[in-house]
């Protein structure tokens, strides 16, 4: 792993001019080039009308994401003008996909598999993990992206059986599911961790997944359009 050296601000230790010196702009914060046709835009525009009047604490995200034993650090301390260095495997690796359901009040219903999610997968987290968890909130709406799996029709008679609403994300739009930037935190979390094999990335899941609090899916829904009170 290649990590930063901390200098002095504006130059870099071998004496070339830093962004800030030479003039040059932040970095980009990037987006799909897709949500400027106007179908987007329009799809996009109806979603937050929608949405609107919906109060926040009903919706629940879900979403999966995948984990791996290749998981460090990206930064690391090292002297003024040195490498910091780190290693990560590159041959042999294993992989989890977590599925999980966020609220504003955090996390709800998580579940990890050594498989890729197909409509089988997506399936039994519906049937087996969220629905027992959203059992005594009968008046949630689950909102999805467009994965093939997530708009299956077993998926969507398991959701209906189960007696909850559901909802599909405007296409090319992960900006406005707060489960993104959870991801995140949990993959920070992971990467620190560095678990090798898939026991211990399997044991480090669930005290990863403890430090996600409320406030910070309060932050998230926010962040992502959706107003929650103080």
């Amino acid at each position: 792993m290649l990590g930063r050296a901390h200098g002095r601000a504006g130059k870099h230790a071998d004496g070339v001019p830093g962004p800030a010196q030479a003039g040059l702009g932040a970095q980009k914060t990037l987006r799909a080039a897709e949500q400027d046709r106007p179908d987007i835009v329009a799809g996009r525009a109806a979603w937050r009308t929608d949405l609107a009047e919906v109060d926040p604490a009903r919706l629940v995200f879900l979403d999966e994401s995948g984990i791996d034993t290749r998981l460090t650090r990206t930064n690391a301390r090292a002297a003024r003008g040195k490498r910091a260095l780190g290693k990560v495997p590159w041959g042999h690796w294993r992989r989890l996909t977590v599925l999980a359901a966020l609220t504003r009040d955090g996390v709800v219903a998580c579940m990890s598999i050594a498989a890729p999610t197909s409509t089988a997968v997506f399936q039994a987290f519906v049937e087996r993990v969220l629905a027992p968890a959203l059992r005594d909130r009968p008046d949630v709406i689950v909102v999805m992206d467009n994965l093939a799996a997530h708009k299956a029709a077993a998926v969507r008679a398991a959701l209906t059986a189960a007696k909850i609403d559901h909802r599909y994300l405007p296409a090319y739009s992960p900006d406005l599911n707060p489960i993104e930037p959870c991801w995140s935190k949990l993959k920070t979390r992971l990467r620190a961790r560095a678990a090798r094999t898939l026991d211990a990335l399997e044991a480090e899941l669930a005290p990863a997944l403890a430090t996600i609090t409320s406030q910070d899916a309060h932050g998230w829904f926010r962040l992502c359009g959706y107003p929650t009170p103080n």
